[in-house]
């Protein structure tokens, strides 16, 4: 082995299968998808009243409510809402709502403000607002991608990208009074 005959070797090991041998097995039909067999009476989904709790709201902000009436109608349409745990449709519909909420308030407050420091000089901060909307977004998204990998696996229908990466163009159709 010291003298250079150890490692793979030209010719060793099981020879390969001519295409005509594979193309008689067809391997590839071995391993064919599972097609979930689901009834069509599956029980309408209903807004649960706990979220109830959550709905406080400034004009013009979607709130609970509507975040989750919105996300379960998209959902059936899929044909995926039976699939998907209702507690991951309420969570997004609360952290959603709660982002728009956010935006709403940083659009009507300065995102830099004055702050004075211990010994009186004056520096600028960063609203704080700004922080929270971006963890909301992300844990938003965060509970989207659960719900979008379910859809993704199971629904037969292309819906395109990712419907809820256009976050700005909701932002844009906000009513600012």
């Amino acid at each position: 082995m010291a003298n250079g005959h150890g490692g793979k070797r030209p010719g060793a090991g099981r020879p390969k299968k001519p295409l005509a041998e594979k193309i008689l097995e067809d391997t590839t039909r071995k391993h064919r998808a599972k097609v979930l067999d689901i009834p069509d009476d599956a029980p309408e989904l209903k807004y649960p009243e706990r979220l109830e709790y959550y709905s406080t709201r400034m004009a013009g902000d979607p709130d609970v409510q509507e975040v989750w009436e919105e996300t379960a109608a998209w959902l059936k349409r899929t044909g995926c809402l039976h699939l998907i745990n209702p507690a991951f449709i309420e969570e997004y519909a609360i952290l959603k709502a709660r982002f728009y909420e956010l935006q709403r308030l940083l659009t009507r407050s300065t995102p830099v403000y004055d702050s004075t420091t211990e010994n009186g000089r004056k520096k600028l901060e960063l609203n704080p607002a700004i922080d929270a909307s971006l963890k909301y977004l992300k844990q938003a998204d965060a509970v989207w991608g659960k719900i979008w990998a379910i859809v993704a696996q199971n629904s037969e229908v292309y819906f395109g990208s990712d419907p809820n990466a256009d976050v700005m163009n909701a932002l844009l159709n906000m009513d600012l009074e």
